[in-house]
């Protein structure tokens, strides 16, 4: 059997690990995403500019064409995407994988309870409960609102205003008779 090298391997791999769906500026932003994220520092990033500089290290788009602004843009997108999705997966393994090695700071503790949180106390209510609206006492016209005319509309509404103004004072605590 004939022995291949280490590099003829390495390509192998690449190609079956790099989807060839994706062109080479993709696979560049991936293999340079966290140089890429450090050196923007939460800029944001001057596709104008880099375009040009892209294309001059030989990079294009999927079809070979040298990139747009808008390509390139959507295509970091991708990238930024797919990594995100990539920690994502591994943060989900990695604690059940350490664990079932016996690897890992905390292997040999077993995990850790944790205690739902407490219920929250209801909201008290900031105003009492609503009145009902009812005919002023000692009044002997019960007729409805609509029976009345403008003017007797006018007094029942002021009186009741008044009633409620002086029950409310005086479930605040405030004197009733001060209300006028």
């Amino acid at each position: 059997m004939k022995k291949t090298s280490d590099a003829s391997i390495s390509e192998v791999l690449d190609v079956v690990e790099r989807d060839p769906i994706h062109g080479p500026l993709f696979w560049w932003f991936y293999d340079n995403h966290a140089d890429l994220l450090r050196r923007a520092a939460g800029r944001r990033i001057n596709w104008t500019e880099l375009c040009p500089k892209l294309t001059q290290l030989g990079l294009t788009d999927q079809t070979g064409k040298p990139m747009s602004k808008l390509t390139a843009r959507r295509t970091w997108a991708r990238v930024c995407r797919m990594k995100e999705q990539m920690r994502i997966e591994r943060d989900k393994r990695r604690p059940a994988r350490a664990r079932e090695s016996g690897r890992g700071p905390n292997a040999d503790r077993p995990p850790p309870i944790v205690a739902a949180p407490a219920p929250r106390p209801p909201v008290p209510h900031c105003s009492p409960p609503p009145l009902p609206m009812m005919p002023v006492q000692g009044t002997a016209d019960q007729r409805p609102h609509s029976e009345l005319s403008q003017e007797e509309r006018r007094a029942r509404t002021n009186a009741n205003v008044l009633r409620l103004r002086r029950k409310f004072a005086e479930t605040s605590g405030r004197n009733p008779d001060e209300i006028e």
